[in-house]
């Protein structure tokens, strides 16, 4: 009797064995299609993540070739702000000597009028006095 009620243990024992691996396996398999449900949105997260990334990087390319870009447009403007200056101190320059020469010209043009109307009442002299007019050089210059 001892002897059966070992067997007896032994294929209780067995059977509980079997329901536990039975348990296990079917536990197993639950967890399995867990991480296999998981793992489906785990691995678009990823992708998700990896593209966000790139964009980033992509982004902060672009940002700094804007900003380089920006820097030689400023750099330009600096440029032309200065050729802009020193131009209009040229402008200034030559508008002051032309100013100069107006009042030159004016000057002469008055001497040259002066001369004209000393040369006018010479001929009218002589004119009126029918002799011809005799200089010893050029008039003097009016007063």
């Amino acid at each position: 009797s001892s002897t059966l009620d070992l067997e007896q243990a032994l294929r209780n024992m067995r059977q509980e064995y079997d329901q536990m691996a039975r348990r296990n396996k079917d536990e197993l398999q639950r967890y399995r299609h867990k991480f296999e449900e998981n793992s489906v949105p785990l691995q678009r997260l990823k992708r998700e993540t990896e593209a966000h990334r790139n964009a980033v990087t992509d982004l902060r390319l672009r940002d700094e070739m804007h900003k380089s870009h920006l820097q030689e447009k400023e750099r330009e403007i600096g440029r032309i702000k200065d050729y802009n200056k020193s131009l209009e101190k040229k402008i200034e320059a030559q508008t002051a000597e032309f100013q100069t020469l107006l009042g030159v010209k004016a000057g002469l043009e008055q001497e040259l009028s002066g001369y004209k109307s000393l040369l006018n009442q010479v001929e009218k002299k002589s004119r009126d006095y029918n002799t011809p007019c005799l200089t010893a050089g050029p008039p003097p210059p009016p007063p």
